[in-house]
């Protein structure tokens, strides 16, 4: 926590009470978002605009396309993030079953591995709902481009 609360903790204190008692951080997720703008937006400065749209586009138009450039980097970011745990999870479930961080990977997990469990059986007495949730992330991951 100490590591953001140089730019969550203004964004509580601004943001309306009903928004930071809500379930879902908002500061948390604007954070994210001016985070990935900054990034985008330094790709748009250090290497061109040619990058960030298509040759032909006036300044204006590329300039707008920053966004895009900032939501695509948003999620890779959460994709790549989730196939991390999930290998995490697979590995530490072959080597070491009982680790501390299962249980807390496991939950993470959870929302995701509970709808593909419910479809897919298991195969001999392995799960192979998380190499089917890696596999529809890597198709995420090569949609998004």
């Amino acid at each position: 926590m100490a590591l953001t609360n140089w730019i969550v903790q203004p964004l509580r204190k601004s943001l309306p009470q009903v928004w930071v008692q809500a379930r879902f951080d908002v500061a948390s997720f604007i954070a994210a978002v001016l985070l990935a703008l900054a990034y985008a937006a330094a790709w748009h400065a250090l290497l061109g605009a040619g990058l960030l749209g298509p040759q032909g586009v006036g300044q204006a138009g590329q300039l707008f396309s920053i966004p895009w450039v900032a939501l695509n980097f948003m999620l890779r970011t959460v994709l790549q993030g989730l196939m991390v745990l999930a290998l995490v999870y697979v590995v530490l479930s072959w080597v070491q079953p009982q680790a501390p961080i299962q249980y807390t990977l496991g939950q993470l997990l959870q929302p995701l591995l509970a709808p593909i469990r419910r479809v897919l059986p298991t195969v001999g007495g392995v799960d192979l709902s998380v190499l089917l949730l890696i596999v529809l992330l890597q198709v995420a991951l090569i949609l998004i481009g």
